[in-house]
C-alpha cells in the first residue's frame, strides 16, 4: 500500500513509481529492509519497474538513492514511521493498510491508496506446530479463526482483509481493508523465495544508504 498526507501539497498518488516523483521530493518515508514491509514494496517496486523478484536491483538502487539524496528518510520501525507523519512533514510511504488506520486513529490525516500496479500482501497465519501434545485443539481454533464471524473481529479491530468471503462487515470497515474482489489481484510472493535472496537484497541495500 501507499499511506498518503491528505494535506500534502502533492497530488494523490497513483502509482509505486511516484515514490521518485519530484512533487513529493523531501517527503517520502521508506522503510528498512530489516522490515518486512520494506522489502515487500520494494519487490513491488521493482515489478513496475520490470525486474520483479527475480531481478529487483534496479528498484534497489532507485530507493537507495532516493535515501541518499535526501530526498527520502528511511525508518525501521512503525512507530517511527507515525513520528515521521507526525513530526517530519511526511507525505507519502509505502507500508501496510492496517497501520493507514492506526496513524488515522492517532489523529493524522492519511489514508492509504492502492497503486494502479495492485499491491502484495503481508500474511498472517496460523500454524499446527509438529509435535506438541494437542494438534486436535489447535486444528480447532484454526478452525474458528476462519469463521466469518471471528474474520469480521480481525477486521473492525485490528484492519486485516477477511479471507472467509461470507464475513459481512460494516461500512466503515468495508472501507478501511480490502475484501472480495478487491484481494483478486493482490501479489503473494512465496515467502521461501523472499527469505532465500533477503540477505543478498539486504547487503545491496544498505551499502547504499550509508554512502
Amino acid at each position: 500500500m501507499l499511506v498518503y498526507n491528505t494535506e500534502a501539497d502533492a497530488p494523490a498518488p497513483t502509482s509505486w513509481l511516484d515514490l521518485f516523483d519530484e512533487a513529493y521530493a523531501g517527503h517520502v518515508a521508506l522503510t528498512d529492509f530489516s522490515n518486512t514491509y520494506g522489502v515487500l514494496s520494494m519487490l513491488r517496486v521493482a515489478d513496475a519497474l520490470g525486474g520483479g523478484i527475480d531481478d529487483p536491483s534496479q528498484a534497489i538502487t532507485d530507493l537507495g538513492a532516493l535515501a541518499s539524496s535526501g530526498d527520502a528518510i528511511v525508518v525501521p520501525t512503525s512507530p517511527d514511521l507515525q513520528t515521521a507523519f507526525a513530526q517530519r512533514d511526511t507525505w507519502l510511504a509505502p507500508y501496510a493498510m492496517d497501520y493507514a488506520g492506526t496513524l488515522q486513529d492517532a489523529g493524522l490525516p492519511v489514508e492509504f491508496i492502492v497503486p494502479e500496479e495492485g499491491v502484495t500482501a503481508s500474511l498472517i497465519t496460523a500454524n499446527v506446530v509438529e509435535g506438541r501434545d494437542n494438534p486436535d485443539l489447535a486444528k480447532l481454533f484454526i478452525d474458528f479463526e476462519l469463521r466469518p464471524e471471528a474474520q469480521a473481529v480481525f477486521a473492525e479491530s485490528m484492519r486485516y482483509s477477511p479471507v472467509n468471503t461470507k464475513t459481512e462487515l460494516s461500512d466503515e470497515a468495508a472501507d478501511a481493508v480490502l475484501t472480495g474482489d478487491e484481494l483478486e489481484t493482490v501479489v503473494v510472493y512465496a515467502p521461501g523465495d523472499v527469505a532465500a535472496s533477503r540477505p543478498a537484497w539486504t547487503e545491496e541495500w544498505n551499502a547504499l544508504i550509508t554512502k
